[in-house]
This record gives C-alpha cells, structure tokens and sequence, in this order.
C-alpha cells in the first residue's frame, strides 16, 4: 500500500548572536572600564574617610590640650603672691636643689650660698692672744672662703714669740661648724677627746645657750642645719705648715701642732678663740677684730 505523502511545512531558524562581532566586544570594554571607576572612586572615599577622622583626631587633641593649658594658666592667676612670698619661695626652691641652708647676709637684703658680710676672701683680722702672762700681736688673713663646703683657709701671723723668729706666719685650714661638721673633733691627730671638745666649747658663752646634747649628737641635727643663719659661727682652725718654708717642722720655743676652737660674731665680726694642744697652756685666748678694707681687695698668691 503506498505511504500517505507529508504536506510541506515552514521551519522557523533561530540565530544566535555572535559575541565575537564588534559591537559586543565594545559593550565588554565599556562594563570593565565602569567597573574600574566604581572601585577607584570606593578607594577614594575610605582614604577620604581616613583622613577625615586623623584631622578630627587631631583637632579633639588640641583643643584638650588648649583647654588643660588654660585650666593651669587660670590657677596660677588666682595665686597672688607679694615680695615676701616670692622670696621665700626662691629660698625654698635654692635649699631644695643645694640641699644647703641659705647662708644670709647681715647686712645686705640677699641670700648667698659661699660668704657672709665679715667671713669672705681676703678679709683681715687683728688683735692678740694670751698665753699665761705674755700677750703677742696676731693677725689673720682669709684666703678662701666657702660656706657652702663648710670651709675656710688663710695666713696666721702671730708677733714676739720667740727672739729667734719675731714673726712667724702659718698657714691654716678651718672646719665651720654646721652640715657637714660636727662640734666633736673628728681627727685623732689633733689630740682631743669629746671632754676636751665640750670644756673648750663651753667657755663661749653663746655656746652654753644652744641646745645641745652632748649624749646624743643626732639630737643636735636641727642646730647643725641652721648654724649659718644664727648670730655665732663656730669654727676650728687647725696651722698646718709655716710660711714661707713649709719643710720646717718646729720652732723652738713655739708651736704649731695644735689647733684653735673659734666662735665668729656675724654681726660685729669680731672673733673668740681658745688654742688647744697638749703640750701647750691651757685655754690660751685669741681674740680679733675685722680690719675694714674700704672696698680695696689686695691680692696674694701661695703654694
């Protein structure tokens, strides 16, 4: 039997759209390039951002350090302080970076550290001292002074003591009593004992009137800590070679072994004395007056 005949029919074709023609690969590039702006502008912004909060930051910083600045500018204003307080605020700050007292001068409106009015270089002082019933001429020449060490030094001079030698000069060192020396003699060369100390301290009548312990001498810290700003120095000179020949070691008829227990008035500067040495008379007395130099300051040179 023969195959029934299809009628023709019409097919529809679907084309696909090339993605390799030139139109699409422009569409392609323009994506990219809108990609790379979107992403370049998001890191624009955070670096933006960023910076926006440094300078905030910065600006928070200032302004608190404006504000404490003017807090402590106001405080100080409110403080009113006259010529009294402020000196003395001066005093406290030198004696807390010295730890020092303040060395005060009698006789001028100021603090000094190193000297007094009387006790400086190249002060002069004349008088005599006793030795049992014979008196001899003295005089005594400073040649540095430092009140801030708690030390002196100088010529003695001493006239008539022996025939052989008319005038005989020594050269001296002193300990002034106070911070950093005791009234107890600390060399046990010098020969005395702390009876000794306490007998020939105790002939100064301004001495008697200190409160001193003589049991206990860390009691006595608060007259050592004030020492230079009383009317009365205490001090020991001890003579420690001759002058001009330091290699002569004695002189016959005299004596430079021993050493002196000195009370200075800062006032007057006047100054008490009494020699000590065991081979020597007991208690002999020194007694000088300072020599007012008119403003003339001599020089002297010595080895």
């Amino acid at each position: 039997m023969p195959t029934p005949q299809q009628s023709p029919s019409t097919h529809k074709t679907l084309s696909v759209r090339d993605t390799s023609s030139p139109s699409n690969s422009s569409l392609i590039k323009q994506l990219k390039n809108d990609l790379k702006s979107k992403q370049h502008q998001h890191n624009h912004s955070q670096q933006e951002q960023h910076k926006h909060k440094q300078i905030t930051k910065k600006q928070k910083l200032d302004k608190d350090n404006k504000s404490s600045n003017t807090k402590n500018s106001d405080d100080v204003d409110d403080v009113d302080m006259d010529d009294d307080d402020v000196q003395e605020a001066n005093d406290a700050q030198i004696q807390l970076v010295h730890k020092q007292p303040i060395i005060r001068d009698f006789f001028k409106k100021s603090n000094s550290e190193r000297t007094t009015s009387f006790l400086r270089p190249f002060s002069s002082f004349v008088g005599s001292q006793e030795s049992g019933r014979a008196t001899y001429e003295v005089k005594v020449d400073l040649k540095e002074v430092d009140l801030s060490r708690s030390h002196l030094c100088g010529f003695l001079t001493i006239h008539g003591l022996t025939d052989s030698h008319p005038e005989i000069t020594t050269f001296f060192k002193g300990e002034i009593i106070g911070p950093h020396y005791s009234f107890y003699t600390d060399h046990e060369m010098w020969g005395s004992t702390k009876g000794d100390d306490l007998q020939h301290w105790g002939r100064f009548p301004s001495w008697r009137n200190l409160d001193f312990d003589p049991d206990f001498d860390f009691a006595n810290d608060h007259i050592y800590q004030n020492a230079y700003n009383n009317e009365y120095l205490y001090m020991r000179w001890k003579e420690l070679f001759l002058v001009p020949d330091a290699k002569i070691k004695d002189i016959r008829g005299a004596s430079f072994a021993g050493f002196y227990y000195v009370c200075f008035n800062q006032y007057r500067g006047s100054i008490s004395g009494l020699y000590f040495h065991r081979c020597s008379d007991r208690f002999q007395k020194l007694e000088l007056a300072h020599i007012p130099d008119g403003g003339i300051t001599p020089t002297y040179s010595y080895a």
